[in-house]
C-alpha cells in the first residue's frame, strides 16, 4: 500500500498517532530513521521506491521485531564456514533480541555471569562488549543469565533446580522456552 517514502507519510498521517501528535516534521524523521534502518540491515531495498527484500519478507512473514533479526543475523553471520555454534552460543544470540524478555542479574549474579562469559567465551556469537561498557554488558550478562536456563532446561536439568537457581516459576521457564524455540526457528529460516 505505499512503495514510496511520501505515499509511506501520506498512510501515516491518517493514524491515531498522527492526529494525536499534529507534529508532521517529527513523523517524518522518525519514518526517514526507521526506513534508514531497514535499508541498512537489508530488509528493504530503496532502489526502485521502498521494496521488500526476501529477508525482509521472512521477518515480516515471522513477526520479527526488524532488530531481533537485525542482532539475529549478525551474530550469525560472526560464525565462520566450518564452525558449527553451540546450544548456549544460539540460546545467548535469541536472548538478546528484544522479542526476548531476559532474566534480571540479582545480587551476585555480575560476578557468576562474568566469570561463565569469560569460560565460554569462544561459545558466543558476536562482539562481547566490554566491561567498561556498563549498561552493554549489563544486558549481556542478563542474556546470558536468560541462556543459562534455557540450556539447563534443555539438557533436562529438574524443573525444580531450575525454578530454584533462577528465581522464576514454572511458566517463566516455559515462556522462555516457547519464544526461545518461536526465535530459533526464524533463525533457521
Amino acid at each position: 500500500f505505499a512503495r514510496t517514502r511520501e505515499g509511506l507519510l501520506d498512510f501515516l498521517d491518517g493514524t491515531l498517532y498522527a492526529t494525536q501528535a499534529d507534529d508532521d516534521a517529527r513523523l517524518a524523521s522518525v519514518t526517514d530513521d526507521v526506513i534508514d534502518y531497514l535499508a541498512v540491515n537489508g530488509f528493504v531495498d530503496r532502489d526502485d521506491g521502498l521494496v521488500a527484500t526476501d529477508v525482509g519478507h521472512t521477518v515480516s512473514r515471522l513477526y520479527l521485531d526488524p532488530m531481533s533479526a537485525a542482532e539475529i543475523l549478525d551474530g550469525l553471520e560472526s560464525v565462520g564456514e566450518d564452525e558449527r555454534p553451540t546450544a548456549l552460543g544460539l540460546f545467548h544470540l535469541v536472548a538478546r533480541t528484544p522479542d526476548m524478555y531476559r532474566l534480571y542479574l540479582k545480587s551476585g549474579d555480575r560476578e557468576t555471569y562474568t566469570e561463565l562469559c569469560y569460560e565460554r567465551e569462544a561459545e558466543f556469537l558476536g562482539h562481547v562488549p566490554s566491561e567498561f561498557e556498563e549498561v552493554a554488558f549489563e544486558d549481556w550478562l542478563s542474556a546470558l543469565k536468560t541462556a543459562r536456563l534455557l540450556e539447563d532446561w534443555a539438557d533436562e536439568v529438574d524443573e525444580g533446580r531450575i525454578t530454584d537457581r533462577y528465581g522464576v516459576g514454572p511458566g517463566d521457564i516455559r515462556g522462555k522456552v516457547d519464544t526461545a524455540e518461536w526465535l530459533l526457528g526464524a533463525a533457521e529460516r
